[in-house]
């Protein structure tokens, strides 16, 4: 379960990653002011959702030991509209309705980047599909109807891998532009694999179609966790150091 998450992070995460979850929330009040105009025309479940996935972030931050007077209590956006981190960190946000998830590490770490994504089950319809999976994926969910969570796994991991190789490519990834498959295989490290709690971990692979993304990026360096839960997924995509 979500709520359970410190119980089984470690076999989801990376070393020397740290990820914060809450339930969303109203912590608009412990917003700096300058992410407080990028939310301010919103409503309320908008600010809530954002200032909750801040929240996570810098209290994520905070345990790798940077703190909120390092960069002035404010995680601003990026021009592409990804977070502006801190100079020393890498991370990645996400939220539903319910709840937001950030997951950080120190750059100079072996990760290069970090793309994580939460969905709640019914998030995709088959409809969909046809825009964010190639004719293999639909082949394979199709071939393996009894996986109820494979439409939202998809498109998750698609998002995550977007979060992650969007700074190293430097251009916008289309969803067909990656391929995955295996997305029941099991992470094949006995602590990767968490049976407690109605949590399984699968860990799929990628390959990437894009020839200018392949030429950018590697995917022996691409590293991928999928979290089902009984109405949740979690996806967590890292790119690694050669």
């Amino acid at each position: 379960m979500i709520e359970n998450f410190n119980q089984w992070q470690n076999a989801f995460m990376d070393a020397g990653m740290v990820a914060s979850v809450q339930a969303v929330d109203d912590h608009v009040s412990k917003l700096s002011l300058s992410e407080l105009d990028l939310i301010e025309s919103s409503v309320a479940k908008r600010q809530h959702t954002f200032s909750t996935g801040r929240y996570c972030a810098k209290s994520a931050l905070s345990e790798i030991g940077i703190n909120t007077p390092d960069y002035d209590n404010k995680l601003l956006r990026q021009s592409d509209g990804s977070v502006a981190w801190p100079m020393g960190s890498i991370g990645s946000i996400s939220h539903t309705n319910e709840w937001a998830i950030a997951a950080v590490s120190k750059d100079d770490s072996d990760l290069v980047s970090i793309g994580i994504d939460i969905e709640r089950i019914d998030r995709v319809e088959k409809d969909i599909l046809k825009l964010i999976a190639t004719d293999a994926e639909r082949q394979a969910l199709e071939a393996n109807f009894e996986i109820r969570w494979g439409r939202v796994a998809l498109f998750s991991i698609k998002e995550s891998v977007y979060k992650c190789l969007r700074p190293i490519y430097g251009e916008f990834i289309q969803f067909k532009d990656v391929q995955l498959s295996n997305l029941s295989s099991p992470c094949t490290h006995p602590k990767d694999i968490v049976l407690k709690n109605d949590v399984e971990i699968y860990c799929p692979s990628v390959q990437l179609l894009l020839p200018a993304l392949a030429q950018c990026c590697d995917e022996g360096q691409i590293k991928i966790r999928l979290a089902v839960m009984p109405k949740h997924v979690i996806s967590l995509v890292t790119y690694h150091r050669t």
